[in-house]
């Protein structure tokens, strides 16, 4: 809910640090704290050579694992072996890997076996493994070795940490690298693979299986993509999708995916037809509408072929490829082309049909996209007595379309007729999902927008005021929507008249904008 950025250069941190925390380098006494928290009884020589060669904490008890005895009464390590270790973390990490026991390294170097992004030698992708299908893997060898999560040598020696009941992973990119690096013989290496390999697409054919291990199984054959026939691939493909694809700061990942999946799909199989579907869709969510077009075309030819020129699926898929057409610069293109489904679904549908309100909402946006907006408000009024009529006043979708009517107005240059609709609209969010939600502090901006331009700056300083402040406490100083209110403020502040106050409002905007690198 909260993102707090620290650094070395931090002075005095906000709550919830304590009093006195920073980043700043320890002090000799707190690192000597470090070393009687493993001893409690140290010898002074290995005291003073401790603190005054590693002052980083992390070296500093790696040394303190690798090298004490903590059966001894008195911690004493010999200069010797101090003055042989480098004060790199990584160096330390290898003296403490060759310390583990011979099962316990070939288990976490087959580990890395069940990572994807060590098979794909993506440096910044994901570290985990699923535990439960690499114990399997592992059991397939006909020994004891076993997972490495299930004995406690890798966890007691810090490499290896539980991230779910699911999951597990290298507590540091370094050890992950140093497992990965060491050897293994060549054929339990191939068995752990090829074991590995069925177990995921098993999980992906498993409906049960919950989506976060189905993603991760996918991730893992198309890490071994090599292994794969179309089909498979294309499974995996839908599998790792399933997670991806409600999540919009995903969408450059979907693309990649669908760069690799495209040839492969089958599209006459309706869950191949719907990854193209989401593969154009994606594209359009990028800008890329030229690619999206190709993509339903695509689609299209074999919609008609499979369902006839009038199914739904084919007129839903024209719509979209109308859709696109105007994102693509050709509005008025796009509003022909909708005419025309418009026309082809009202000789067999109701007008409330769902499909229908669906493609008059998209004449609308295409109309006005072709600057026409005349005509782009009287289709949306019409959809809006239309859902008036069939649907109720607090539907969903006729706040959506009362807001998309307010918009209109307000663009057209009536912004005064728009005013009761945006209030209309944030009273009915506001009963619906709260007035903190994200959707009715946007209404509420449309309400101040249409209030200044209707009835003057002065008018909408109340309205900007009051939602910055509600912004500010749900969504946090830094927010794109609470600098774009914050202009709000500051323009209406200065064309009512207090220049002064709209200047120092400016400024500080600025140093936000400037700190944030906007």
């Amino acid at each position: 809910e909260q993102l707090i950025r620290i650094d070395e250069e931090s002075t005095t941190l906000p709550p919830p640090f304590p009093p006195g925390a920073s980043l700043h380098a320890l002090d000799t006494e707190d690192l000597e704290s470090i070393v009687h928290a493993h001893h409690a009884q140290v010898g002074a020589a290995t005291r003073d050579a401790l603190v005054s060669t590693y002052r980083n904490p992390f070296a500093l008890e790696l040394v303190l694992e690798t090298y004490g005895d903590p059966d001894d009464d008195v911690l004493e390590i010999d200069p010797r072996d101090l003055e042989r270790l480098s004060g790199k973390v990584e160096d330390l990490y290898k003296t403490a890997w060759e310390r583990l026991s011979d099962p316990d390294r070939e288990a976490l170097t087959l580990a890395t076996l069940a990572i994807p992004a060590i098979v794909s030698a993506d440096a910044g992708g994901d570290r985990s493994w699923d535990r439960e299908m690499l114990a399997t893997a592992l059991a397939q060898l006909g020994d004891d070795r076993g997972d490495p999560t299930a004995g406690r040598g890798a966890i007691d020696r810090a490499w290896v940490r539980t991230v779910d009941e699911f999951f597990c992973q290298f507590h540091d990119v370094a050890q992950m690298k140093l497992a990965a690096n060491d050897f293994a013989k060549a054929p339990r290496r191939q068995r752990v693979r090829r074991a590995l390999i069925e177990q995921a697409k098993d999980l992906i054919a498993d409906r049960d299986t919950p989506a976060n291990r189905a993603a991760q199984a996918g991730r893992l054959l198309l890490a071994y993509r090599a292994d794969l026939d179309d089909r498979e691939f294309v499974d995996a493909s839908r599998a790792l999708l399933g997670v991806l694809g409600d999540l919009h700061e995903e969408n450059r990942a979907i693309e990649s995916l669908g760069d690799d999946a495209l040839p492969r799909l089958d599209l006459r199989d309706q869950r191949d037809h719907e990854l193209q579907w989401t593969f154009a869709q994606t594209q359009r969510e990028l800008g890329n509408p030229r690619r999206a077009i190709e993509l339903l075309e695509e689609l299209l030819s074999v919609e008609q072929h499979v369902y006839g020129p009038d199914a739904s699926e084919v007129l839903g898929t024209r719509r979209s490829i109308a859709s696109a057409t105007s994102l693509d610069g050709r509005p008025q293109a796009a509003v022909e082309m909708l005419e025309a489904v418009l026309a082809q679904q009202l000789t067999t549908r109701a007008e409330s049909d769902a499909d229908v309100l669906d493609t008059r909402a998209e004449l609308a946006l295409a109309l006005s996209d072709s600057d026409r907006p005349s005509d782009a408000i009287r289709v949306t009024e019409d959809i809006l007595a239309i859902q008036a009529k069939t649907l109720g006043s607090d539907s969903a979708d006729l706040i959506t379309t009362r807001g998309r009517l307010a918009s209109a107005l307000a663009d057209s240059g009536r912004a005064a007729e728009a005013i009761p609709l945006w209030e209309q609209v944030a009273t009915a969010l506001a009963a619906r999902s709260g007035r903190d939600s994200p959707d009715s502090l946007a209404a509420r901006s449309g309400v101040a927008r249409a209030t200044e331009h209707a009835l003057g700056a002065q008018e909408a300083i109340g309205l900007y005021t009051a939602q910055l402040a509600d912004e500010r406490r749900v969504l946090g100083p830094d927010d794109p929507r609470v600098l774009i209110t914050r202009e709000n403020l500051a323009r209406s502040t200065d064309d009512a008249g207090d220049h002064a106050k709209a200047a120092a409002l400016y400024r500080a905007l600025a140093d936000d904008k400037a700190r944030l690198q906007i």
